[in-house]
């Protein structure tokens, strides 16, 4: 293929994605457009992390990757220090006593009300020098069976998506205005209690930018690398991939 043909082919890709953003920002989707609006934003991000890393296995792997190192998303590195507090609240096992008093202490330090930005929460550095390690590798939190990297939002991002997608409903309530760009946490009381309930909000402006940071992204991707895009997917009538990839060769023809 010459490079003008490629050129073309990766204009013509990107052209399509930038008019999906373009027409589901722009939508009237009724009462609760922001939720189907948020869906359709999430279908695109996973339709180019699908284009990036063809062959990673998980989807979710593949979507998270795509959001830190192609949507100018450093923060989804940073752990979430609410998660990461209620995940230490649930585990009885002594060698998480240090991080515990740590990061109550740290999520004190927050006070109440908001928005509070990801740059308040915890760098991946500053958990990974804190969680407790055995045999070299470091624990998991067994009654979660859960590890750090759980609580990064690179993939708690994603299990919010899987909440939109699949179940159509919000995990946390949600104080977005329609304006906000960036993630962030509001507070709210907790029933009398004296401790403050921290609500983590996506928000839908923060996915449409999102979408248009990685279609320029990977299309700068595709022309170094001299990719073409349509043939990162495997294109095919069958609904499980490997029968429609040529690399499978089929062995006793059907006739």
């Amino acid at each position: 293929m010459t490079s003008a043909m490629l050129q073309r082919r990766v204009t013509a890709f990107v052209a399509v994605f930038h008019e999906y953003v373009s027409t589901f920002g722009s939508a009237d989707l009724g009462r609760d457009g922001r939720r189907y609006r948020k869906i359709l934003f999430f279908s695109i991000l996973e339709a180019l992390a699908k284009a990036r890393y063809p062959k990673e296995r998980s989807a979710s792997d593949a979507f998270s990757r795509f959001v830190v190192q192609h949507c100018d998303w450093s923060e989804g590195e940073r752990i979430s220090l609410p998660h990461l507090v209620a995940a230490l609240e649930r585990t009885s096992c002594c060698a998480f006593d240090d991080l515990r008093g740590w990061a109550y202490s740290e999520l004190r330090g927050w006070g109440s009300g908001g928005p509070l930005w990801l740059d308040r929460d915890p760098e991946k550095a500053s958990i990974q020098k804190r969680w407790p390690k055995e045999g070299g590798n470091y624990r998991n939190i067994q009654e979660l069976k859960l590890g750090w990297t759980a609580l990064q939002h690179r993939n708690l991002i994603y299990r919010y998506r899987s909440k939109l997608s699949h179940e159509a409903r919000e995990q946390t309530m949600s104080f977005e205005d329609g304006l906000e760009q960036r993630p962030f946490y509001e507070s709210i009381g907790n029933n009398g209690s004296p401790h403050t309930e921290w609500h983590l909000v996506y928000p839908t402006a923060f996915l449409a930018a999102a979408c248009r940071t990685g279609i320029e992204s990977l299309r700068v991707w595709l022309l170094a690398e001299g990719r073409d895009p349509y043939c990162q997917f495997p294109f095919g009538r069958f609904l499980i991939e490997e029968l429609n990839n040529p690399d499978v060769p089929v062995r006793h023809e059907f006739s």
